[in-house]
């Protein structure tokens, strides 16, 4: 989920070379799963499996984001 607007997103994907989707939120959407910010969305990542939240990562680390999601998925 992101807060940013459509063209931001699409560039963010093309830029990155994404293989998966980020899906655009309203404040709402983004309010009701809990992460409205101050000034926009906070950092979360819900990992999905199947269609069901199975974990998540409230203290993300950019650095290391990768072996976090690997690690979180291996724990679900």
């Amino acid at each position: 989920l992101c807060d940013s607007s459509l063209a931001i997103i699409k560039k963010f994907v093309k830029k990155n070379n994404l293989q998966f989707s980020v899906v655009h939120a309203t404040k709402a959407v983004i309010k009701s799963y809990g992460v409205r910010g101050f000034f926009g969305a906070k950092r979360r990542t819900y990992l999905v499996k199947d269609g069901i939240i199975v974990g998540v990562i409230n203290d993300v680390d950019a650095e290391h984001h990768v072996q976090q999601i690997v690690d979180g998925f291996q724990q679900a």
